[in-house]
């Protein structure tokens, strides 16, 4: 009886432990397949301060847990917790998608900031979701404001590192706001050097 109870402590406590380790997320610029969708290229400009604002109940390392039975729709059951902050894994993979298409010196007049909604991870099918509010300012000043979802739909026995999970749903979010015509005119005439 005492020898199953101090088995049951110890892989209560081994179990308990190994979850709450934070991940380490890597956050290198090495460029991940597959390319950008888009045939443009656009003034290269600053990425600034990223704002991570998820559900209360998540914490700033914390991405959201997404699809199981008892996760809730809000994106309020907390799933994976990493070493970094969320703002940072997301500002990094966003910076990265945009060097890919960015040319020229870079302008610091205008710069790219964004709030995340959600990072999110559906744990039923191996899907990854971010929501993203992007802001381009000029001098400080606001001159454009998108919300963009961007969404990976990962295919059954998806080969993607799990040191860069938030990768291909970032990069669907940047393919979608420049791959939007007032986007593209406002970044091009008030953001050329």
């Amino acid at each position: 009886m005492k020898k199953n109870l101090l088995i049951s402590i110890f892989i209560i406590v081994f179990f308990t432990a190994c979850s709450i380790k934070p991940r380490v997320y890597d956050l290198s610029t090495k460029a991940i397949s597959p390319v950008l969708n888009i045939d443009k290229n656009i003034p290269t400009f600053e990425i600034t301060n990223f704002k991570y604002k998820p559900n209360i109940k998540i914490s700033q390392h914390t991405t959201s847990m997404l699809g199981c039975f008892p996760c809730k729709a809000d994106g309020s059951s907390p799933g994976t917790l990493y070493a970094e902050p969320i703002s940072e894994i997301i500002k990094a993979e966003v910076k990265n998608a945009f060097n890919e298409i960015m040319i020229g010196k870079i302008n610091k007049t205008c710069q790219l900031t964004a709030t995340i909604h959600l990072v999110g991870f559906d744990i039923m099918d191996g899907d990854s979701s971010v929501d993203l509010t992007y802001y381009l300012l000029k001098n400080k000043n606001t001159i454009f404001k998108r919300r963009v979802k961007g969404h990976y739909d990962a295919e059954l026995f998806d080969p993607l590192a799990r040191d860069r999970l938030y990768s291909k749903a970032s990069r669907n979010s940047v393919e979608k706001l420049v791959n939007q015509s007032d986007f593209l005119e406002i970044i091009n005439t008030k953001c050329m050097n």
